[in-house]
């Protein structure tokens, strides 16, 4: 979106939903993550909370439509220690260029 050329903004953070009920703030939603847009085709998943497991396939499908390629999300193992999961994002009908 730009304002007489001087100005622009690009969209870079959305709201991630999932469930049965997830379309409006404040439904019942299953899952819940704050995703970031970083440059072209590579997006960071923060602040999950959620099952992420049942919605695994739909969001990557979700993300490559939106032209992401690469996907980071920051996890927590066991013991509490936050690392950070790098997952590449393939076409999800095997059409990979």
């Amino acid at each position: 979106m730009s304002a007489n050329g001087r100005a622009t903004l690009t969209p870079t953070s959305y709201i991630l939903r999932c469930g049965e009920q997830h379309s409006e703030y404040g439904d019942d939603y299953t899952l819940s993550a704050h995703v970031q847009r970083i440059g072209k085709d590579k997006a960071f998943i923060s602040g999950a909370s959620g099952k992420w497991g049942p919605f695994r396939r739909i969001v990557l499908e979700l993300l490559f439509n939106e032209g992401i390629r690469l996907l980071e999300l920051e996890r927590y193992d066991k013991n509490g220690t936050p690392c950070v999961k790098t997952i590449p994002i393939g076409d999800p009908n095997g059409n990979d260029k």
